[in-house]
């Protein structure tokens, strides 16, 4: 957000629309709190309400995908304009299941 034409990006943005892809595939069934050996900082809720979890994960993935798109399209303005919702689309799915 800092300005840079959005052309130089595209990495950068094409490895958070793959991180998206990814996301909802690290909290399977299982491995909540005291279940497995490893601390999380996912509230009990990531697992309890899957399906809210999923959708705020679907809305990062579109977020960052259309990302992807206006950094391969050049245009800078949009880019800067749709990191932020990206950032409320995070902000948002970690308010709700992680916790702070």
């Amino acid at each position: 957000d800092g300005g840079t034409d959005a052309s130089k990006l595209g990495f950068q943005s094409h490895a958070l629309a793959a991180w998206s892809a990814a996301l909802p595939t690290m909290f399977p069934a299982g491995t909540g709190q005291g279940q497995t050996a490893s601390d999380t900082k996912a509230k009990p809720e990531i697992w309890s309400n899957r399906a809210g979890f999923e959708s705020r994960a679907a809305d990062y993935a579109a977020a960052t995908a259309k990302l992807a798109d206006l950094s391969k399209a050049g245009d800078t303005a949009g880019f800067t304009a749709q990191l932020a919702l990206v950032k409320k689309t995070c902000d948002a799915c970690h308010s709700d299941f992680k916790e702070r």
